[in-house]
């Protein structure tokens, strides 16, 4: 039996670029979604100094800083580097730790250890999933995932819209606070996608079985 994980990453970069500087991490670790059991399970976060993923080659653009302009103070301040931060290289080992930690098989209720079958999240993985890998690669790091991994959560919320309802708790454009708000999202759409399987599944076999049904030949026709 596998024991699966999702993990829905969120940045804040200065940049919208493959290699756009990141300013922020912020990931959160879900385990038994699309069950009842569904719950948090951890939650990682850094801020990132900026000077130092520039001297790495990652690159800023005039009107993503523009737009972080527009943004609320308490939003500003987790990145405009008054608060305690972590180099780049740092804050990459930490994430893979982190992950690592997240990823260890889990010892199901017979005490056997399960193999994980894990999923990372982005919105959209052409974002975070880019942007976070690139900074692996420009230091030659091994990125902690593989991309088969990768899933998207936007088009899943555009498949589950009722999801996208859920109230905001936090600041908007924290990375923790927008990635525990997309992993709560996630929860409920895979909780709804979940109920459709089961509806589905269970419509299929009623089909079958009134198939079959209508295959048995009478003691008429037997005759």
């Amino acid at each position: 039996m596998k024991h699966r994980i999702d993990i829905v990453i969120d940045l804040e970069t200065l940049g919208q670029g493959n290699n756009a500087p990141i300013l922020s991490i912020g990931a959160v670790a879900v385990t038994g979604a699309g069950t009842p059991t569904a719950a948090i399970a951890g939650e990682f976060y850094s801020r990132v100094d900026l000077e130092s993923a520039i001297a790495r080659g990652a690159v800023p653009d005039s009107e993503t800083i523009e737009w972080w302009w527009q943004q609320s103070p308490e939003a500003r301040a987790e990145i405009d580097g008054s608060r305690d931060r972590d180099d780049i290289r740092a804050a990459l080992v930490l994430f893979s730790a982190w992950l690592l930690q997240q990823s260890t098989p889990k010892a199901d209720q017979d005490g056997y250890l399960a193999d994980v079958e894990r999923r990372i999240w982005g919105n959209s993985p052409s974002f975070d999933c880019i942007i976070l890998g690139n900074a692996y690669r420009i230091g030659d790091n091994l990125v902690p995932w593989h991309h088969r991994e990768e899933r998207d959560l936007r088009t899943l919320l555009d498949l589950y819209p009722a999801a996208k309802l859920r109230d905001f708790e936090g600041i908007r454009h924290h990375a923790l606070h927008d990635a525990r708000h997309e992993a709560h999202q996630l929860i409920q759409a895979l909780s709804v996608h979940a109920l459709r399987l089961d509806c589905a599944k269970a419509e299929a076999s009623r089909v079958a079985s009134l198939e079959h049904s209508y295959q048995q030949p009478t003691d008429q026709q037997a005759r």
